[in-house]
């Protein structure tokens, strides 16, 4: 019964199908190209002392201030730091395909968690907050784009290196699986991590 109906399909029937089909392929990669566009910009490297670090844990701190709006809401979210402790963790990767390691700057409070990551030329934003975790991230299959409106800042000394982030634009995080972004870090937030070179112990 199916070949039959198969058969009955006229040949312009049949190519006017496969045009359509074409035409919405190209319409989600086109989309997806914009999205990423508008997002994400081609990276330059990242001109840390730990670049050649495989592993470790660097005990350090944050400062800096962090404003957030939810998804449907004008409510500003603000989130202030001072020297609080956090830690930057390298995780080696086995393969060393681009780079020997991720380094995650991470800080854990009560309120709220979050972690910037870089590999290679790409990085990743990370919020938990309530329960969600939304995140910006670009590190893919060719690691080369960095996330559209953040600018860092290394500043090295013999037993410490400083890494400055400035949110110049507001950028979505999402929650996986949506579309629509879930927390928006509002342009001239500022966080300053303040690593130690020295690998904790405890690693």
């Amino acid at each position: 019964m199916k070949t039959e109906l198969i058969g009955k399909i006229s040949p312009i029937k049949k190519i006017s199908l496969l045009l359509f089909f074409i035409s919405f392929c190209f319409c989600t990669v086109q989309a997806q190209i914009e999205i990423q566009s508008v997002n994400a910009i081609e990276g330059t490297g990242f001109k840390t002392c730990f670049i050649h670090e495989k592993s470790g844990n660097f005990p350090g701190s944050l400062s800096g201030v962090l404003r957030l709006v939810k998804n449907g809401s004008k409510d500003v979210l603000t989130y202030n730091f001072r020297n609080e402790e956090s830690d930057l963790r390298l995780v080696y990767d086995e393969n060393e395909i681009y780079d020997v390691s991720r380094k995650n700057y991470i800080f854990r409070r009560n309120d709220i968690k979050l972690r910037y990551t870089t590999y290679f030329w790409a990085n990743c934003f990370e919020i938990i907050l309530n329960g969600d975790t939304c995140f910006f991230d670009v590190i893919d299959g060719g690691c080369g784009f960095v996330i559209d409106g953040i600018n860092w800042q290394y500043d090295t000394s013999d037993d410490r290196e400083l890494l400055s982030l400035t949110f110049t634009k507001d950028v979505g995080l999402w929650q996986r699986g949506k579309r629509i972004s879930s927390y928006v870090v509002k342009a001239g937030s500022k966080l300053l991590f303040n690593i130690s070179r020295k690998k904790s112990r405890t690693w």
